[in-house]
C-alpha cells in the first residue's frame, strides 16, 4: 500500500511541473542556456528568448517543451510581443 501512495505522489509532482512555464531571457548561451537545459530535464515548459534564433536552435536543440522566441530585452515592442 505504501508503494502505491508513493507512486501517486510522484505522478502528481510531475503533473504540477508540466503546468509551470519558465520564461528565460538570454536562453541561448551561458547561464541562460544552462537554466533552460536544467528546466527541460526537470520536465518544465520553457520559453527561451534570444536575439539570434539560429544560435539558439543550435545550442538548445529541439524539445517538445521548448519554445524559442526572438526577443531583444532592450526593444520594448519585442518584449511586449514575447510576453
Amino acid at each position: 500500500m505504501k508503494n502505491k501512495a508513493y507512486c501517486i505522489i510522484i505522478k502528481k509532482e510531475t503533473y504540477e511541473h508540466r503546468k509551470k512555464v519558465w520564461f528565460i531571457t538570454g536562453g541561448n548561451k551561458g547561464i541562460g542556456a544552462a537554466i533552460v537545459k536544467e528546466a527541460l530535464a526537470e520536465e518544465y515548459q520553457v520559453i527561451a528568448t534570444t536575439r539570434n534564433m539560429e544560435e539558439a536552435e543550435k545550442s538548445l536543440g529541439k524539445h517538445q517543451n521548448l519554445l524559442i522566441v526572438k526577443m531583444d530585452v532592450t526593444n520594448d515592442e519585442q518584449v511586449k510581443e514575447a510576453v
